[in-house]
């Protein structure tokens, strides 16, 4: 199925970051903070095709489908190049501690080093929406990980 949890299990399975539950909800409360959810309503939001984290990775023409807005995010052709594309952008060493924290996310306080780490990388998501979207998984996990991202 192509829904928010398998694309962030398999963006943290291409990190070799192990898939708990907390590393996924890391991954899924960034998402809702990036699509643009309504958490007051709990309305999912929409979000570039494959690309729920938003990125502008250019891919090339077989995985780039076109651009989802005027700042360059991208909608990919499949979930793997959508994978490819936020594992490939999250390997640039301006988000090294956004994938640290995600590796630690089994110590106390990770959310918050978590959320602080995708807000200081320069990524354009705010801490306080990340906290908010992770809040928000653990509050209803149904509602929050079957969305499709294609």
């Amino acid at each position: 199925m192509d829904d928010r949890l398998e694309f962030a299990k398999r963006v943290l399975s291409n990190l070799e970051i192990p898939t708990r539950t907390k590393a996924a909800n890391a991954l899924l409360g960034w998402m809702i903070a990036e699509s643009g959810a309504n958490l007051c309503n709990g309305v999912p939001g929409n979000g570039a095709r494959y690309n729920p984290l938003n990125t502008t990775k250019v891919m090339g023409e077989k995985c780039d489908i076109s651009n989802y807005n005027s700042v360059g995010v991208k909608n990919y052709a499949s979930k793997k190049c959508g994978v490819q594309a936020t594992v490939a952008t999250l390997e640039n060493p301006r988000y090294r501690d956004v994938v640290r924290q995600l590796k630690r996310v089994i110590y106390p306080g990770w959310r918050n080093r978590f959320a602080n780490a995708v807000q200081e990388s320069g990524w354009g998501t705010s801490a306080a929406g990340v906290l908010a979207g992770i809040d928000a998984v653990e509050r209803e996990p149904a509602r929050w990980r079957n969305i499709p991202v294609g």
